[in-house]
């Protein structure tokens, strides 16, 4: 166990002195996952097969569980300064193509799981166009992606309070953008609707990140990167109202899988306590006590 540890805190130590521009997030991931399971495969291969042992690995199940429900369970969206989007959409067309150069054909691009969940994707993508929203494809929808179920990233332009996108869980390629005019009519936006898992922000400025957390409630936040806040193993991680509850990771996760026995001792002089004063009979003292706690 100490072994791996030790290997991981020495990798950690070596990427810290990588620049952040060196160390795609695709890799950071695979290197968390490999080392948490090198970690926890450790602790688990040298504990006895004890109750402390079933327990742990009880609560690797139910955190595990609870996770996918969470990142399952996920309503996105992209607020923007206004006038700004159309700079997300070129920057964002030019990502897609650097991230799947032969596009959603290339076999690095996911598929839908099911005809099923391609048709509700299509229409939730209809339903904002109907309802007055601009719909921006990153490539064509053809029928080669479309026998493969492949949904092509759809950029989503302000759609109006009605549109199903903003109730239903979009689980797929559907990306609505939506511009605000100023910081506090972005936070009226967010706390109008349920409490989300995570809020990320982008901004360099403190004043910002600083009003951002107080004028917002969110089960967890990172600024300038996404998703790196549910990697840090020593910090605790839930929602928080309709995003869920509970807190997982580290000790946290220790302690919300455990039950904290309280216990009492009363320690008056001579097993004397003042609460024996107000049981019956009730006597002058007993009941003038009554009488000044309003009974």
């Amino acid at each position: 166990v100490w072994d791996a540890l030790n290997v991981a805190f020495q990798e950690m130590r070596e990427m810290q002195r990588t620049e952040r521009s060196q160390l795609p997030l695709s890799d950071l991931v695979d290197w968390t996952r490999r080392t948490t399971a090198l970690v926890r495969g450790s602790a688990s291969a040298s504990m006895l097969r004890k109750d402390g042992f079933h327990f742990l690995r009880l609560g690797y199940a139910l955190e595990r569980a609870d996770s996918t429900a969470r990142l399952l369970d996920v309503k996105y969206y992209v607020l923007l300064p206004e006038g700004r989007s159309q700079d997300f959409i070129i920057w964002m067309a030019r990502h897609y193509l650097a991230q799947f150069p032969q596009g959603a054909q290339g076999e690095d691009y996911t598929s839908t799981i099911d005809a099923r969940q391609f048709a509700r994707l299509e229409a939730l993508r209809d339903d904002a166009a109907a309802a007055g929203a601009e719909i921006i494809p990153l490539e064509p929808l053809h029928e080669g992606l479309r026998a493969q179920r492949k949904f092509p990233l759809t950029l989503v332009r302000n759609a109006p309070p009605e549109a199903r996108l903003w109730r239903e869980e979009i689980f797929g390629p559907l990306l609505p953008i939506q511009e605000l005019p100023n910081l506090d009519s972005a936070y009226a936006f967010v706390n109008a609707r349920p409490r989300p898992l995570a809020l990320y922000m982008f901004s360099h400025s403190t004043r910002d990140r600083a009003q951002a957390l107080q004028g917002t409630h969110a089960g967890g936040v990172s600024f300038n990167d996404v998703m790196l806040q549910y990697l840090q193993v020593a910090q605790p991680f839930g929602g928080v109202g309709a995003s869920g509850m509970g807190r997982y990771h580290g000790r946290e996760g220790f302690e919300t899988f455990s039950h904290l026995k309280p216990v009492f001792r009363q320690r008056g002089p001579a097993r004397f306590t003042g609460l024996k004063l107000l049981y019956p009979p009730y006597g002058p003292v007993a009941r003038r006590l009554i009488g000044l706690m309003g009974g």
